[in-house]
């Protein structure tokens, strides 16, 4: 199992933290694009498509991560199938 993301899980800041875990399938994920997002993602037989994230010490993290108010971390594990991950626009 992956690590939980940094911080509390649900923290009283304006931080917030989530798992999801996947036995099977496609998770196709929509985070906001002008939030900081952190996403610790991992598949065992799939793969991670990030388009609009960069990699930061093996997480996929938006352009607003480190700069907004507010924070998301994800940590999403899935066993078998693809974790999709998007930007609202």
């Amino acid at each position: 199992m992956l690590a939980p993301p940094p911080g509390e899980l649900f923290s009283e800041t304006n931080d917030n933290s989530v798992a999801i875990l996947l036995s099977y399938g496609t998770a196709t994920i929509t985070l906001p694009e002008d939030s900081g997002v952190y996403v610790a993602a991992e598949t065992s037989s799939g793969d991670v498509n990030a388009n609009g994230f960069r990699l930061e010490d093996d997480a996929h993290v938006n352009g607003a991560y480190g700069e907004s108010d507010v924070t998301l971390s994800l940590s999403v594990e899935a066993s078998s199938g693809d974790i999709n991950l998007r930007l609202a626009e």
